[in-house]
């Protein structure tokens, strides 16, 4: 009868534990069922009509062993050195005309007609030469001289001043611009020298 009765008392203990987890199991799912997620998404889009190449973003130009007997005077060159800013990608623009902001600051304006390319601007910034401000200032051993920067056309970018304008066509563009060492005096002494610009692109 013991053992019966204690057989019985276990079976009602197992039965109560079991009824016990169901219930749980119950509240668990009615608590999960009563919890709320939130999920924010963030982003941004840029339109931009060109995608400037990763290679160019960032450029190293050596121009060379210079002698230095190539300066006499004030305003001597070294052999200008070519460099490319490289577009991608570039959109087709809307026709329509502008006026070359460099050009128009100058009293010198030229007026562009475009018919499906798209326009540029591009200006240099940098530490001015102390003798002669539209020239880069240059690091190092080399006195007397400072660098310029010019288009292919000759065209001569002024630092820290109004913008020249490019007009670029759809697909890929090269702006190809020069650099050169300019002597700011009658002698310009030997040595190694460096120099830093940063080009500005923007889209008209």
């Amino acid at each position: 009868m013991k053992i019966k009765h204690l057989g019985i008392l276990l079976l009602g203990v197992s039965s109560a534990s079991a009824i016990a987890e169901l219930a749980d199991d119950k509240t668990s799912r009615q608590t999960l069922l009563d919890v709320h997620s939130e999920v924010h998404f963030q982003g941004s889009i840029y339109a931009s009509p060109c995608v400037l190449e990763l290679s160019t973003q960032e450029q190293y130009v050596d121009l060379g062993e210079i002698n230095a007997r190539t300066f006499h005077r004030i305003g001597d060159r070294s052999a200008p050195v070519t460099f490319n800013i490289r577009l991608k990608d570039c959109q087709r623009g809307a026709s329509r005309s502008f006026v070359n902001s460099a050009g128009e600051a100058t009293q010198d304006g030229k007026r562009y007609y475009l018919t499906g390319e798209s326009a540029v601007s591009l200006s240099i910034t940098g530490e001015p030469d102390f003798f002669n401000s539209d020239l880069v200032r240059i690091k190092g051993d080399v006195k007397g001289a400072g660098l310029r920067i010019f288009s292919q056309d000759h065209e001569n970018l002024m630092l820290n001043q109004p913008k020249a304008s490019w007009v670029i066509k759809p697909g890929d563009n090269n702006i190809t611009l020069n650099a050169v060492l300019e002597a700011t005096g009658q002698t310009v002494t030997a040595g190694n020298f460096n120099g830093l610009v940063r080009l500005k692109l923007e889209y008209l």
